[in-house]
């Protein structure tokens, strides 16, 4: 969900969410799981292109209690094998990790 109300949780449009072809080793998957789809239909040209948007048809992420929610947005930094290596982290969080990993 586009950030509607803006806070240290929200992603800036910053250049690790926009890596080039050559160099992608990031992607950006951005799900909605509420039921205001009209509302995050509205906000999808907020989102960098290069993002994955896709909303919980089914609403399982909820109701099934998938991941713990408590804000929108929340923010998960998986690695290539999808385990959790960050969890409802503010983007500036998310920002410095991948800063540090990036200087390795």
């Amino acid at each position: 969900m586009p950030c509607l109300h803006r806070n240290d949780r929200c992603p800036e449009k910053r250049p690790y969410h926009q890596p080039t072809s050559e160099q992608k080793k990031l992607t950006v998957l951005s799900v909605y799981p509420d039921e205001e789809l009209d509302e995050w239909r509205k906000h999808l040209n907020e989102f960098p292109k290069e993002w994955i948007n896709g909303y919980d048809k089914k609403f399982a992420i909820k109701e099934q209690q998938l991941y713990d929610l408590k804000a929108i947005p929340t923010l998960y930094l998986l690695n290539k094998e999808k385990t959790v290596l960050l969890k409802d982290a503010p983007a500036q969080a998310i920002e410095e990790y991948l800063l540090m990993k990036s200087e390795q």
